[in-house]
């Protein structure tokens, strides 16, 4: 199975809204970043994006203070829905953020699976995962994955319109 490697990611980041800097970084360029980053979940259990059996994979960067990534969730929550089994919806916090958004959407009872790095995670896949170039932290983005490959990037959606959920539901085969 392909995989995409930190040049890739950052390369396709890049392209979004500038990781420039770092995607001219040669450390590691070619160590694979998705699927294979090691999470964890709210539970404890370590996990890969990879190892999912769903069809396709939403990963939502997101953080509780965010209002754009907060204003996506219940889109987010009907794809999850309507999908059913053929798509999971994983919502993936940064370390720094990990308790209190697990709080939140606790307190909120939201329907996704919740994750961030798992500790000893390299130190070259925070600054891939969640930042732009000058170091601040870049949420929301949603990366998507059919079969444990990337094939999609995006952020401040609507992913419950019609023309996304046409294209996701295109993704899910």
């Amino acid at each position: 199975m392909p995989v995409i490697t930190r040049r890739a990611a950052l390369g396709g980041l890049a392209a979004l809204g500038g990781l420039a800097a770092l995607a001219a970084t040669p450390a590691r360029a070619d160590a694979p970043l998705w699927p294979n980053i090691d999470l964890v979940d709210a539970a404890g259990v370590q996990f890969q994006v990879g190892a999912s059996s769903a069809q396709l994979t939403v990963v939502h960067i997101w953080a509780h203070w965010c209002g754009p990534c907060l204003a996506e969730l219940p889109g987010l929550a009907n794809v999850a829905q309507r999908m059913g089994s053929r798509a999971h919806v994983l919502l993936m916090s940064h370390p720094q953020n990990w308790a209190a958004d697990v709080a939140y959407a606790q307190r909120r009872g939201l329907p996704f699976r919740l994750a961030t790095l798992a500790p000893g995670a390299a130190p070259w896949v925070r600054p891939a995962v969640f930042e732009e170039h000058d170091g601040r932290y870049a949420v929301p983005r949603t990366l998507l994955f059919r079969r444990g490959d990337q094939v999609a990037m995006g952020a401040d959606a609507r992913w419950d319109s019609p023309a996304a959920v046409a294209r996701l539901a295109q993704l899910a085969g």
